[in-house]
């Protein structure tokens, strides 16, 4: 696997907090979490 590549990520976000929300709102800025 190269620097270069992108690999797409699934991320699962347990919880109702504002954590958790700023944290699943921060993961789905990047282009790499689907």
């Amino acid at each position: 696997m190269g620097r270069n590549e992108m690999n797409e990520l699934s991320v699962l976000i347990i919880g109702s907090g504002g954590r958790e929300h700023a944290l699943a709102w921060k993961l789905a800025q990047s282009p790499r979490v689907r």
